[in-house]
């Protein structure tokens, strides 16, 4: 269950950080940094992101509809 707290706070800080319409990879390294203090492996990160990009993509698909 702690895990899933942490998924979760992750897609948050993906979201803030979009809020100027762009990731930047210093904000992405720092997100990242996140990730590992609370314990998630590349493998956890990546699947988040991952997650998250086509999360936006279909959103942004709808709009376009």
């Amino acid at each position: 269950m702690e895990l899933d707290k942490y998924f979760i706070l992750i897609n948050i800080l993906f979201y803030i950080a979009e809020a100027d319409g762009n990731i930047s990879q210093s904000e992405l390294d720092m997100i990242q940094n996140i990730a590992r203090i609370f314990g998630l492996n590349q493998a956890q990160f990546n699947s988040i992101t991952v997650s998250y990009t086509h999360l936006r993509a279909h959103e942004t698909l709808r709009y376009l509809v």
